[in-house]
């Protein structure tokens, strides 16, 4: 009886101590962490591109707040500091707006996953954020090697679809080099864009010659280049066609041997 008359006791000094403590400082009850729930949870990015994960706490005080790759479980980083190797990882913190945004440089695929931003208050809170990361889908349109006669005009179109962020320019390059007026006779390039995601690259070979033939690679900025290998042809034609002819030419004669001896046997009847 005592002892619940002392507990008793206890919480009221309890609650009288919390009352004055409310009243020097008011809204005390309310500086515990908490998230604002304003900041996004999923995110999308394109690979190549910057990811950006927010993390918005109130009312931090001297907690510490980190990010931890769900996938793995592997902790990246507590408050600005990395436990990471991959340099493209580092969490950028903003006093005023009480952010701390776990920032992805060169996004890859693998990227892709749930993060756990956490607070180290006591119980621990925490809040996922989501990562999805967009390939572009990127192609030289036709067969992977075109075949023209010389003096031909060429169209080569590269089209770049399911992108989030367009491409700043797409790069041309034959032999490792850049398109230009001494490599290519008469060349130019133009940039169409078909909304809502599709954007064709044009390069157009007025006149192919000898030293039009090669690779030509296809390379927008940030993302994986596709290639095509142009032949130009002086009359001959190429190996693959000579090689097919070649081949077809015993079942022609064939048939031709065959029809005539079945000829042969009607009018002998």
């Amino acid at each position: 009886m005592e002892a619940a008359t002392r507990l008793r006791r206890i919480y009221i000094v309890f609650g009288i101590l919390w009352t004055l403590t409310e009243s020097i400082v008011p809204g005390a009850r309310s500086m515990i962490p908490s998230f604002d729930t304003s900041s996004p949870v999923n995110v999308t990015a394109q690979v190549g591109s910057y990811a950006y994960l927010t993390c918005r706490v109130r009312n931090l005080g001297n907690k510490s707040v980190s990010w931890i790759r769900k996938s793995d479980a592997h902790l990246l980083a507590v408050d600005k500091e990395s436990f990471i190797a991959d340099t493209r990882i580092i969490v950028v913190h903003s006093a005023v707006h009480d952010t701390w945004t776990l920032q992805i440089r060169g996004v890859k695929s693998s990227d892709t996953g749930d993060y756990e931003c956490q607070v180290s208050s006591e119980p621990k809170i925490s809040r996922i954020v989501s990562l999805s990361v967009v390939v572009p889908t990127i192609e030289i349109k036709g067969d992977p090697d075109i075949y023209v006669m010389a003096g031909s005009s060429v169209n080569l179109n590269c089209v770049i679809t399911g992108y989030i962020d367009e491409p700043a320019f797409v790069l041309w390059r034959h032999h490792g080099k850049e398109t230009v007026q001494t490599v290519i006779s008469s060349d130019s390039t133009q940039i169409r864009r078909q909304p809502p995601d599709v954007l064709i690259s044009s390069l157009k070979i007025s006149s192919a010659s000898h030293d039009s033939a090669g690779v030509y690679i296809c390379h927008p900025t940030s993302l994986s280049p596709t290639n095509v290998t142009l032949h130009v042809l002086n009359g001959e034609q190429p190996a693959a066609m000579q090689d097919g002819q070649k081949s077809l030419s015993p079942s022609i004669n064939g048939l031709s041997l065959s029809l005539s001896i079945c000829l042969l046997a009607l009018l002998l009847l």
